[in-house]
């Protein structure tokens, strides 16, 4: 998964969706605190989850791996 992945994606297109499911005071405070984030911010906060999300897709799939291998083969 390349790493700017989501640069371009705009969140706001959902908005309505996310006032119907969360309402707006959520939808508010979400949007606020992302753009308190700054841009600096944003692009840390995007790297280190990039990252979290990498390492836990790896261990899941070598544990697939690992539970296939033990009962198929």
């Amino acid at each position: 998964m390349p790493k700017d992945m989501f640069d371009g994606f705009d969140h706001t297109q959902y908005d309505a969706e996310v006032r119907e499911r969360w309402g707006a005071e959520a939808a508010d405070r979400s949007y606020s605190w992302w753009a308190g984030l700054g841009e600096a911010g944003q692009a840390e906060f995007r790297a280190a989850n990039y990252t979290r999300t990498s390492e836990r897709g790896a261990g899941f799939v070598r544990d697939a791996l690992l539970a296939y291998a033990d009962t198929s083969l």
